[in-house]
């Protein structure tokens, strides 16, 4: 992609989110195993996030082997920036501190660390779902 392919890609993502983020009807993320730079930065926009890991039913439904993370850094990319300042982010890096607050969100873009679902949940960034979901949410999965 030429620098102008990718400023006008990542302008394309950041307004989709932002719509997505600005719908007046709920919108909820269902996260089946990563969500990493991009994939979590468009959850982060909904407004509940769920980690689920469909084994063969609803009854193994858990969160606990998701992966989450914004590596961008780990690729020697800054978040926020693509391809020098004129290039911002999809909006990841502006929503994840108003989900775990300055500090946290700090060390996780900062390091690149991946965290799994229990860190996750305990961060605030998704949550586990009402057991009462679950067969709604195993029927969306296999229609899907």
């Amino acid at each position: 992609m030429t620098a102008s392919e990718v400023h006008s890609y990542v302008n394309y993502l950041r307004s989709t989110f932002s719509l997505i983020e600005e719908l007046q009807i709920p919108t909820i993320a269902v996260i089946e195993g990563a969500a990493l730079g991009g994939g979590l930065e468009m959850a982060l926009s909904c407004d509940l996030r769920i980690c689920v890991v469909f084994k063969d039913s609803p009854k193994n439904f858990v969160g606990e082997n998701a992966l989450l993370g914004l590596p961008e850094t780990g690729l020697a990319i800054i978040p926020g920036y693509v391809i020098g300042p004129m290039f911002n982010s999809a909006g990841g890096t502006q929503r994840l501190p108003r989900l775990v607050g300055k500090s946290i969100a700090k060390e996780l873009i900062f390091t690149g660390r991946r965290i799994g679902g229990r860190d996750a949940m305990s961060m605030g960034i998704y949550m586990h779902t009402n057991k009462l979901l679950f067969p709604f949410l195993y029927f969306l999965h296999v229609q899907l």
